[in-house]
């Protein structure tokens, strides 16, 4: 299983991405990029992470993370198909309208080399979001 949650870490929450295998707990790293408006105030729950962005081997892939809004950012996507990832995933929740995560998604396959799978929570809640 890869996904992220909620750590404490040195001042504050942070969004950590880990994966589980075989029972043991694997750290990749704290999500970066925090945005901050309606409905998704990340940067006032969380801080952001400040160490690199790991990829490790799961089973017999090399596998690199992308936290939600960092999917936007390509610079990520290439060091990750530098360091030879076979799969890049992406743990995020999203708003109703997707379009651009599919953009970024794709982009991210291309500039990778890699396999990109996305996690995405989306909807709508009761009071719009």
């Amino acid at each position: 299983m890869i996904s992220s949650r909620p750590v404490l870490g040195p001042i504050g929450l942070s969004n950590e991405a880990f994966v589980i295998e075989s029972g043991k707990y694997q750290r990749f790293h704290g999500n970066h990029y925090l945005p901050d408006h309606e409905g998704w105030h990340e940067a006032k729950w969380f801080s952001a992470g400040s160490e690199a962005f790991a990829c490790v081997t799961v089973a017999s892939l090399t596998v690199g993370v992308l936290l939600c809004t960092e999917l936007m950012f390509n610079e990520h996507a290439r060091a990750c198909g530098r360091s030879g990832v076979h799969l890049i995933a992406v743990p995020q929740a999203s708003g109703i309208n997707t379009e651009y995560w599919k953009i970024a998604g794709a982009m991210t396959a291309l500039v990778s080399g890699a396999y990109v799978v996305n996690s995405n929570r989306c909807g709508a809640a009761d009071d719009g979001l």
